[in-house]
């Protein structure tokens, strides 16, 4: 009897600290334990429109004309991170990517981005800088930031960003874009244009 407690007491306390590991692996703060919460969230599908002259259907084209859209404010703290902002200690962008969709399969090309931010409705900062190659093929995640691929990426934009979520605030963005290597099959296409962050947030737990 003695050694069936034994072994019930000791199997306790090996579960006991099974659930606690995942805090003891971030160790002790001053108040208490900190931890980790990460999430890879999707933005709202963003509209985009490819247009060139009639004479130019089925046509290879250099470039076409610019085109501007904007995604009004984007809140990813709210759903995800709201319960946990006045425990966070700083937010991280670790990742950010982008897939496409509805973009006809007859038709390709390559698109130009300018992608800036606006935080709590300031100005406007340059984010990244990139081409998003093979529209036709892209409906997959494609990586345009993370920490080892910065090179087209304001290192000072993502500063800021992680600031503004970490102070709950919403953000804007704006994409500038250009059709390159344009061949489609009619005067003008739509397709949406997805992005993804994947942000981690370091919370202290009292």
């Amino acid at each position: 009897m003695y050694l069936e407690a034994t072994k019930y007491i000791v199997m306790k306390n090996k579960l006991l600290l099974f659930f606690l590991s995942p805090l003891l692996l971030f160790g002790c703060g001053e108040a208490g334990f900190e931890s980790d919460i990460s999430k890879n969230i999707e933005i709202d599908p963003i509209s985009m429109n490819i247009t060139v002259p009639a004479p130019l259907v089925g046509q290879f084209v250099p470039e076409t004309p610019p085109t501007s859209v904007s995604t009004g404010q984007i809140d990813i703290t709210g759903d995800d991170f709201e319960d946990f902002l006045s425990d966070a200690e700083f937010f991280k962008i670790n990742q950010i990517s982008y897939s496409l969709e509805n973009f006809p399969s007859n038709s390709s090309g390559d698109l130009y981005v300018e992608v800036s931010v606006s935080i709590s409705g300031g100005q406007f900062l340059p984010l990244v800088a990139t081409t998003f190659e093979d529209l036709q093929n892209n409906s997959q995640d494609i990586i345009i930031y993370s920490e080892s691929n910065q090179s087209n990426v304001n290192s000072s934009t993502i500063a800021d960003l992680e600031q503004g979520l970490l102070n709950g605030q919403p953000f804007e963005m704006r994409i500038d874009a250009t059709g390159r290597d344009i061949t489609v099959q009619t005067t003008s296409i739509d397709f949406d244009v997805i992005f993804k962050y994947d942000v981690t947030a370091r919370i202290q737990l009292n």
